[in-house]
């Protein structure tokens, strides 16, 4: 059969597969793809709302784990760790594990998508950088991350 007929046969009975941007597919969004649809990162005074005194409560897109981390004079997540941070205009400056890096927050389809940059000289995010492994899936007010 030809491609145009066999086309038409997949149309005919719904057949026809196309490449749609689904929840199990985001784990491979990228700063690069919002750059490409001009979407630009929240600005300085929409993170500070979003995160200022809260617990952010941010999803991994490739195992659907949840993990809190609190924004107040530090970061502070779930296990204690304490590291910390600045906001700076279109994203979050903070060394996490010894690496520092910029958080990019991006707003998708009523979603958001926080998203990898370096910060700096150094490259020890490697192949890392530009994705966007977390969507926030609540925000609460002060600190519910058992972290002191």
């Amino acid at each position: 059969m030809n491609k145009p007929k066999l086309l038409a046969a997949a149309l005919a009975f719904g057949g026809l597969v196309m490449p749609v941007l689904t929840a199990a597919q985001t784990d491979s969004l990228t700063t690069a793809f919002f750059e490409e649809n001009k979407v630009p990162p929240r600005n300085a005074a929409k993170l500070r709302a979003t995160i200022f005194d809260k617990t952010i409560s941010i999803k991994a897109l490739k195992s659907g784990a949840i993990e809190q981390v609190y924004y107040g004079a530090q970061r502070v997540d779930a296990k204690g760790e304490k590291t910390k941070y600045k906001i700076r205009e279109g994203g979050i400056e903070e060394e996490h594990g010894g690496v520092p890096r910029m958080l990019l927050i991006y707003d998708w389809h009523s979603h958001a998508y926080v998203c990898l940059e370096d910060v700096g000289d150094l490259d020890e995010l490697a192949e890392a950088k530009g994705t966007c492994p977390y969507e926030i899936v609540a925000t609460t007010q002060d600190n519910h991350t058992r972290g002191k």
